[in-house]
């Protein structure tokens, strides 16, 4: 199962997005930001994946109660 976890750039403080799998506990993250092109140190990019390490279980967990709440009646 794989969630969309989001992370600011260092430098310029853009949102970012990285498919987050679950199960392997693996997100292929960008070299560099999406909107300055800012290439990341191994250090960033390490910190990015501990980030997004620990809010993938919850980003899952909302959209799992988002799907629920939209196609299901409670």
């Amino acid at each position: 199962m794989t969630t969309t976890c989001y992370f600011e750039c260092p430098k310029c403080h853009a949102e970012n997005s990285v498919e987050y799998d679950l199960g392997e506990h693996f997100a292929d993250i960008p070299e560099s930001c999406d909107e300055c092109n800012y290439e990341f140190s191994k250090v960033e990019i390490e910190k990015i994946y501990e980030q997004i390490s620990e809010d993938a279980p919850g980003n899952a967990a909302d959209m799992a109660d988002i799907y629920n709440d939209k196609y299901y009646d409670r």
